[in-house]
């Protein structure tokens, strides 16, 4: 197996994996707006969207980006690429068909 890289996980990113664990809403609790709104300074961006996974944030920049613009990503993540804008695509056609 090829490593990715090595982790650094201390003591203060396992109580905030505990902490998130514990809220009454795992998925949609108080971390998700506080992490965006994080992300949205530390970028100085207007705007920020946690999404649930790599491929869920593919697309959500193919629906962002519009068409004939050009996205570039990397060897890894090509495949992925190429199913959302699959997914962008059908969703479209199905839109346009009712």
């Amino acid at each position: 197996m090829l490593p990715y890289g090595r982790h650094a996980v201390d003591q203060e990113d396992i109580d905030a994996v505990v902490n998130v664990l514990q809220n009454q809403f795992l998925t949609q609790g108080i971390a998700v707006p506080a992490f965006e709104k994080a992300l949205c300074e530390y970028t100085h961006a207007q705007f920020a969207l946690a999404v649930n996974s790599g491929t869920s944030g593919l697309h959500v920049a193919c629906l962002a980006a519009g068409w004939g613009r050009l996205i570039s990503f990397g060897q890894f993540q090509i495949h992925l690429l190429l199913q959302q804008i699959a997914r962008v695509i059908a969703q479209l056609r199905l839109i346009l068909s009712i």
